[in-house]
């Protein structure tokens, strides 16, 4: 955690500027909402805006989109 909006992560070759990501603990009990990539640089992400919950170190993220698709990925119901 860098900052509110900028962010360290791993297998920064999954990310790209227009996806979108989803943060979430290891329980789900804290899960954040679908927020925007906006800029990548090294190995951190930049999120178009300040999540609603503080995002921890050793949180999980999930729904990274493909680049095909605008940024958004496949939610099976």
């Amino acid at each position: 955690v860098i900052s509110t909006t900028e962010y360290a992560v791993t297998n920064i070759d999954k990310f790209f500027i227009g996806c979108y990501v989803v943060f979430h603990n290891d329980d789900y009990s804290i899960h954040e909402e679908k927020i925007e990539v906006t800029n990548i640089l090294g190995n951190n992400i930049t999120l178009k805006k300040t999540p609603t919950n503080t995002i921890l170190v050793g949180y999980n993220v999930k729904n990274i989109g493909f680049k095909s698709d605008l940024g958004h990925s496949y939610l099976y119901l």
